[in-house]
């Protein structure tokens, strides 16, 4: 694969709103009773809008099309939960699909990195958050097909969401360690080298 991405800032960015990302989906799932509907609304809105920011940021960053279509997942996420979520019904298999793709291409994209890293010690992160993203789709794919029953209060589609973002984050700031990919992979360099 070619250089994955065009700037390791910009990766350090995504990192950084997917970690933002991850704390409010937790954050959310952690509140007991239904919050106020303007409250709900408005964490949406903000969950909307970071969303869309960092698939705007993973976009301009990609050169690789894992990251992009990572990009492009994740933009649509945000303009659905911007534009539509609180004015029209979006139902649980509209955000698991766009999730889906997400994890999809991340898991790629880390499992190409770490392909190339072969014997390199991030290379078992890598592939370990390609692995784990693989698992993030099928969970997405169960939920938005119900096959997994998301119970009065359990708040299942949050905490997935929430640790898929998590691990994105990880696997965002190991990667903009290595803003020219496969070069300075096989250089053994790093941004900080």
């Amino acid at each position: 694969m070619p250089q994955p991405t065009k700037s390791g800032l910009l990766l350090a960015l995504c990192a950084i709103l997917d970690a933002a990302i991850a704390l409010l989906y937790l954050l959310m799932s952690g509140v007991n009773g239904p919050l106020i509907f303007h409250n709900w609304g408005r964490a949406v809105v903000l969950l909307g809008g970071l969303t869309l920011l960092a698939g705007a940021c993973s976009i301009v960053a990609a050169k690789a099309w894992p990251l992009k279509l990572h990009g492009v997942s994740l933009s649509g996420l945000g303009i659905v939960y911007c534009f539509f979520a609180n004015h029209f019904p979006v139902g649980i298999l509209t955000v698991a699909l766009l999730a889906v793709f997400a994890s999809l291409s991340a898991a790629l994209l880390d499992l190409d990195v770490a392909r190339t890293m072969r014997r390199r010690a991030p290379a078992l992160l890598f592939g370990s958050a390609g692995i784990v993203s693989f698992a993030f789709a099928a969970s997405f794919l169960a939920l938005g097909l119900r096959w997994l029953e998301l119970g009065p209060g359990s708040h299942l589609d949050l905490r997935l969401l929430g640790f898929y973002f998590a691990v994105t984050a990880a696997a965002m700031l190991g990667l903009s360690a290595f803003p020219h990919g496969t070069e300075d992979i096989r250089a053994g360099r790093s941004r900080h080298s």
